[in-house]
């Protein structure tokens, strides 16, 4: 869903804490990362029930905390910024609502914990959410 990342996107780069975290606001991404940071968040989406981009009843979204780990206390950065992830949009229905579409319901159903990308050099944490959207 197009139009729940570019919602979380926006949601997640006015928020001061983590960007901080994150060392710019320019480190949140949609899908994939264009060109590898030190510390970015990548949030994608998965087709809603009607499998195109028009907003879903129904759905699921995905955020990824990526830190590389050149960065100091890398693991522990990965981890802040993930529970940062969770603390803004596990049950953040009021703030992500937008334009003519509601969300009624979100909610973290899974967590990754910690994991470690060996070849790239990176920790990863992916959350998953899943959504209920009524149009206004």
């Amino acid at each position: 869903m197009i139009l729940i990342a570019e919602r979380v996107i926006e949601y997640l780069k006015n928020d001061e804490t983590l960007t901080t975290l994150l060392g710019s606001v320019n480190n949140i991404f949609a899908q994939n990362v264009p060109l590898r940071k030190k510390r970015a968040v990548v949030v994608s989406t998965e087709p809603g029930e009607d499998q195109n981009n028009i907003p879903a009843s129904v759905g699921d979204f995905m955020v990824e905390a990526v830190v590389n780990r050149s960065v100091a206390n890398a693991h522990s950065v990965c981890i802040n910024i993930a529970k940062r992830i969770d603390t803004l949009l596990n049950k953040g229905e009021a703030a992500l609502t937008a334009g003519s579409y509601k969300i009624i319901h979100i909610k973290r159903i899974d967590g990754s914990g910690l994991l470690v990308d060996d070849k790239s050099g990176e920790f990863f944490y992916t959350l998953k959410f899943e959504y209920i959207l009524n149009e206004s």
